[in-house]
C-alpha cells in the first residue's frame, strides 16, 4: 500500500507539473505541420536498461523477452527479415470464428500465437493447424508477448493477463480492474508491462510490483526505453513517462486518445501517433522536438528505419505517411482504399506491409512511396503484419481467417 500511495503522489505532483508549466500541445496551434523542439529544464538520470525492480516480498525472475507486438520492448516495427517483393500467394490459413484485431507473434518453437473476437487465443504450427486453444470469458484483442523460455503472456478482455507454458497450460492469471486488450511489454529487466486501468508492473511469476491509475484507460502497448523509462500513452490524451519504480516523471497532453505503442529511438525520444491526427516526436525529457497533421486519426504504432531517419504512420485517413525523423517533414504520402487501423512494418529491404480496411493488404516502397504489390484478403484487416521467415507473412482480418502468404517460387 505504501508503494501504491506514493506512486500515486507521484503522479499527482507529475500532474501538477504539467498543468502548471509542463510541456503540452498548444492552446493556438500554429499554421504550420511542424513546431520546432521545446525543451525542459530538467536532465534525465541515465539508468540501466536492467535497472531491477525492488519490491518486498516479490523476486522479479529472469524473463528474457523473445518476441511480442511491434517486435521488442522499443515498438519500432521493423524486422531484419526480408517481406515478398513480388505480390504473395496463400499457402495456408486458420479460420477463427470472429473478427481478428490482434496481431500474429512468433515464438521461439516456431508456435504462431493470436487471439481473436470470439474468445479464443489459439498456438498455431507453421502449416495453420492448430496446436491448442484457450477460451476466455471475453474476446481477445491483445496481442501476445513471449518469452525465450516460451512463456505466453496476453490480456483478455474479462480484465486479466495470462501467462501459459508453451504446451498451453496457464501458468498464472493476474486481474486488472478493467479490459486488458492492451498488448503486453517484456522488459529487459524481466518485468511485464501492460495496460488496463492505467499501467500494471507484473513479475514473471504473476505477482504485483505496482500499478499507476493514470488519467484514463490504456489500450496502448508500454515501450521501455534504452534508459529503462516506461512510457506509454493513454485515452485521457496523455503520454506518460515513468520511472521502472512506478513514478512519473511526465506527462504529455494531446487532443485525442492515444492507442498506438509509442517507437523509442537511440538517444531516447520517443515518437508517436494520437487521435487527434498528429504524429509527435519528443525529446526524452518531455519536450516537443516536432508534430506532424496527419488528416485522420492516428490509431497505431509507427515504424523506424534502422538509421532513424524516416518515420513511417498509417492514419485512419487511409495513407501511409513518410516523416522525416529529424524534422517531421513529410516525404511522400501514399493513399489505400480505406482506414489504416493496423501498424505499419519495415521490412530488412525497405519495404512496408500495411493493411487496410478496403481489404487489400500492401506492400508500399518505403524510398519512394510507390505501391510495389497488393493483395485482396476480401475483408478489412486491422490486425498488423508479421514477417515470419523469408518472404512469408502472416497477417489476420476482419473475417476471422489468418492466413499464411509467400512470394512465388520461380
Amino acid at each position: 500500500m505504501a508503494r501504491i500511495a506514493s506512486s500515486l503522489i507521484c503522479l499527482i505532483c507529475g500532474a501538477a507539473l504539467w498543468l502548471g508549466c509542463g510541456p503540452r500541445a498548444s492552446s493556438n496551434p500554429r499554421s504550420a505541420e511542424q513546431e520546432p523542439e521545446k525543451t525542459q529544464a530538467t536532465s534525465v538520470e541515465p539508468l540501466a536498461s536492467d535497472t531491477h525492480i525492488s519490491v518486498p516480498g516479490v523476486e522479479v525472475e529472469p524473463n528474457a523477452p523473445f518476441a511480442m507486438d511491434g517486435g521488442d520492448s522499443r515498438h519500432l516495427y521493423r524486422v531484419d527479415r526480408p517481406g515478398p517483393r513480388t505480390r504473395p500467394v496463400e499457402v495456408s490459413s486458420f479460420h477463427t470464428g470472429a473478427r481478428v484485431f490482434a496481431s500474429a507473434v512468433l515464438g521461439p518453437d516456431d508456435s504462431l500465437y493470436i487471439g481473436s473476437v470470439d474468445r479464443t487465443f489459439s498456438a498455431l504450427r507453421k502449416d495453420g493447424r492448430l496446436r491448442w486453444s484457450y477460451v476466455c470469458d471475453e474476446p481477445f484483442f491483445s496481442s501476445a508477448a513471449v518469452s525465450e523460455a516460451g512463456v505466453v503472456y496476453v490480456g483478455c478482455d474479462d480484465g486479466t493477463l495470462l501467462a501459459f507454458g508453451a504446451e498451453g497450460t496457464v501458468r498464472w492469471t493476474y486481474r486488472a480492474a478493467q479490459d486488458v486488450d492492451a498488448s503486453p511489454t517484456i522488459a529487459p529487466n524481466g518485468a511485464l508491462y501492460v495496460g488496463a486501468d492505467g499501467l500494471h508492473a507484473v513479475a514473471a511469476s504473476g505477482q504485483k510490483l505496482w500499478h499507476l491509475d493514470l488519467g484514463g484507460h490504456v489500450s496502448a502497448p508500454a515501450t521501455v526505453r534504452l534508459d529503462g523509462r516506461i512510457v506509454v500513452g493513454a485515452h485521457d490524451h496523455r503520454l506518460y513517462t515513468a520511472r521502472p519504480d512506478g513514478t512519473v516523471e511526465w506527462a504529455y497532453a494531446t487532443r485525442g486518445p492515444i492507442e498506438g505503442a509509442a517507437a523509442a529511438l537511440s538517444n531516447n525520444d520517443v515518437v508517436f501517433g494520437s487521435g487527434d491526427g498528429y504524429v509527435y516526436r519528443l525529446a526524452a525529457t518531455g519536450g516537443m522536438r516536432w508534430r506532424t497533421k496527419t488528416q485522420g486519426p492516428v490509431r497505431a504504432g509507427v515504424a523506424v528505419d534502422k538509421a532513424e531517419r524516416t518515420v513511417y504512420a498509417a492514419s485512419m485517413d487511409g495513407s501511409l505517411y513518410a516523416l522525416a525523423a529529424d524534422t517531421g517533414k513529410p516525404l511522400f504520402t501514399t493513399a489505400t482504399g480505406g482506414p489504416l487501423r493496423a501498424s505499419p512494418v519495415l521490412d530488412s529491404e525497405g519495404r512496408v506491409y500495411v493493411g487496410s480496411r478496403d481489404g487489400y493488404l500492401y506492400a508500399i516502397d518505403g524510398l519512394g512511396g510507390e505501391i510495389v504489390w497488393r493483395l485482396d484478403l476480401h475483408a478489412e484487416i486491422d490486425s498488423t503484419v508479421a514477417v515470419l521467415s523469408e518472404r512469408q507473412l502472416v497477417v489476420a482480418s476482419d473475417n476471422g481467417a489468418v492466413i499464411w502468404l509467400e512470394e512465388r517460387k520461380p
